[in-house]
């Protein structure tokens, strides 16, 4: 996960820059390694936050799907990747506040809709908005000029 959020920066930093479809490629990277979030998640005790990331990930990979046959930017934010944030969610509760469970769904109901309140501005601003913000973190952590527009 933090590769994904660094890859940009990171490409930019050694000279590679320069993509052609940074968000098809992108979208290729986080399902190869939500894939492996998702198998991870069965082996979860709780039930009931396993089904939610079962739901969770297959919900995101057809919006992906969805989004890259149409090309509708509103899909990302219809099948936000809700699911990366409840995986961290759940394993930060796990290890840090282990008494707290999602045991009712109304508990899930309210842990997914806090996340999604969390998420979808970041969805809007990457994929319908298109706002960059590797121009920003290039130029402002890096020191150097972006190529990547």
């Amino acid at each position: 996960m933090v590769a994904d959020t660094l890859d940009v920066i990171i490409a930019g930093a050694i000279g590679q820059g320069e993509f052609q479809n940074y968000a098809a490629a992108d979208k290729l990277m986080d399902t190869y390694y939500l894939t492996f979030a998702v198998i991870i998640s069965l082996r979860w005790s709780n039930t009931l936050a396993k089904r939610a990331s079962v739901f969770l990930y297959p919900h995101r990979l057809i919006g992906v799907v969805l989004f890259e046959l149409t090309g509708v930017c509103v899909l990302l934010l219809i099948f936000s990747n809700l699911f990366e944030n409840f995986v961290v969610f759940y394993l930060v509760m796990q290890r840090f506040f282990p008494k707290f469970s999602i045991k009712t769904y109304s508990t899930l109901a309210v842990v997914l809709v806090l996340l999604l309140f969390l998420k979808l501005p970041q969805e809007y601003m990457l994929h319908y908005a298109e706002f960059q913000p590797w121009n920003w973190s290039h130029t402002q952590v890096l020191g150097i000029e972006s190529k990547m527009e």
